[in-house]
């Protein structure tokens, strides 16, 4: 049985609008007016606020199999029971179909969108006729703010990149608003309809590129943290500082990068945000990341690690 749309609305997590065009679901990480935001910014922006970072189907069934058609290029990956199953769907038009246990019991299927590209898509989603189809039920729910790091740039398996990975571990609804390139910019921020109980924010390592002037910065992290902190009174809001970086000994206009973080600690201190520090969750070591500043997916499951070591901590 093919599941209409109705159905697949219910068993979607981390998406913010799911629609219908075309004949095919579509699934998005932002608001309509978030996504004009990032095109008032930048094309690019806008394509990487576009995406599917972090949408996932999280459902349970007793279905032998269950098939899916892609109608977006992308990556496509499946966990069952939490384990990695399948991570080469991404052909458009081509059906993808993963093999159940049968072994009397229902199992957990989750169907992780793309979160590099142009955003995924789907035809249909396909199970057994008659088989149950339950939405996983979560713990807490955890809202992810940042840039590429958080988009789960250049990782191989896109379901290993930070966000998921500490989203996972403490059984949490996430919606993951992660965008390559992006700085603090308080236009780009908006109330969403979901009631986190952590707001996590990362943002810096493009604004330690972008910004000449601290001022600026200091400004623009301000307003955006403030505007989450009215927007989700009742949530633990986290501000991480800027991981390291290969380049992070080049001294640029305003100085050291590490003063980019110190201008981010102090705003979010003032405005009494707890924060954690970046330079303490991956290792500077080169070979866990694979370029000056994005970790390859050793290096963002030690991310996670030490983020959750934190999070449990405080």
């Amino acid at each position: 049985m093919r599941l209409d749309f109705e159905t697949v609305r219910k068993i979607t997590f981390g998406a913010v609008r799911v629609c219908l065009t075309g004949g095919n679901v579509c699934f998005y990480k932002m608001t309509e007016r978030q996504l004009e935001a990032y095109r008032a910014l930048s094309e690019g922006l806008y394509n990487n606020a576009a995406n599917t970072t972090g949408v996932r189907l999280d459902f349970w069934t007793d279905s032998p199999y269950v098939a899916f058609l892609p109608a977006s290029e992308g990556k496509y990956e499946v966990k069952i029971d939490g384990l990695l199953a399948s991570f080469g769907c991404r052909e458009v038009g081509k059906e993808c179909r993963i093999t159940l246990p049968e072994d009397g019991h229902s199992h957990r299927v989750t169907l992780c969108l793309p979160c590099h590209g142009s955003g995924g898509m789907l035809s249909y989603v396909e199970l057994a006729d008659g088989a149950l189809v339950t939405p996983h039920v979560f713990d807490m729910r955890m809202l992810f703010i940042g840039d590429s790091i958080t988009q789960g740039w250049n990782s191989e398996y896109d379901s290993f990149a930070y966000a998921p990975l500490v989203a996972d571990h403490f059984n949490a609804e996430s919606i993951v608003q992660g965008v390559g390139g992006a700085c603090y910019e308080p236009s780009t921020v908006e109330k969403l309809d979901f009631s986190p109980d952590t707001v996590i924010v990362a943002y810096g390592t493009n604004d330690a590129g972008d910004e000449k002037i601290l001022s600026v910065l200091d400004g623009k992290c301000r307003e955006t943290l403030e505007k989450i902190k009215v927007f989700y009174p009742d949530a633990r809001i986290v501000v991480i500082t800027p991981i390291w970086r290969q380049d992070q000994d080049v001294v640029r206009a305003y100085g050291h990068v590490r003063c980019v973080a110190e201008c981010i600690a102090s705003v979010a201190t003032s405005l009494g945000i707890e924060v954690i520090d970046g330079l303490t969750l991956v290792p500077h070591v080169k070979h866990l990341f694979v370029d000056n500043v994005h970790p390859n997916d050793l290096g963002f499951a030690l991310y996670a690690h030490n983020l959750i070591k934190a999070l449990e901590r405080d």
